[in-house]
Parts: C-alpha cells; structure tokens; sequence
C-alpha cells in the first residue's frame, strides 16, 4: 500500500503546492494499487507451476514406457515371426 500522506509531505516540503502534491501522490496509488503481484504470490505461482512441471513429466515418461514397450512387443513378433516362415 502507498502512503499517500508521506508522499505528499515529501512533495510538500520541497516547495510543491499542496493540491498539486496531493493529485501526484493519489495518482501514484491509483497506478501502483492495481492488481500487483507480491513475492509470494510469485512464490505460489513458481510452486504452482513446478508441481504441474513435475505432473506433465511423469505422464511423460509413463507414455515412453507404454510406447517402448510397444516397440519391444512389436520387435519380439516380428523375430519370432521369423522362425515360422
């Protein structure tokens, strides 16, 4: 949150009208108190997104396991294929 009251002080002590530092000094807090991310919001977000990471790899790998095992079968038949020509 932006302390407006300080930055108007600040604004007001050097030489600034008051009206005017007050305007700047609510302008900042409109600006800056729209829908800002915190360190832990971006935390959440970072574990957020390395458990989904972490998800995808797995189904992954689960799905280059069934695939090799494909290949492994489809391999093995056709070897064996081979003795009953």
């Amino acid at each position: 949150m932006i302390d407006t009251l300080k930055i108007t002080k600040r604004l007001i002590h050097v030489k600034m009208d008051a009206t005017q530092a007050e305007a700047i000094a609510e302008s900042i807090a409109e600006v800056t108190n729209t829908d800002l991310a915190t360190k832990a919001d971006l935390a959440n977000l970072k574990t957020e997104l390395n458990d989904k990471i972490n998800e995808l790899n797995d189904k992954i790998n689960s799905k280059a396991t069934q695939i090799l095992w494909v290949v492994v079968g489809v391999g093995a038949l056709n070897w064996i294929t081979q003795f009953f020509r």
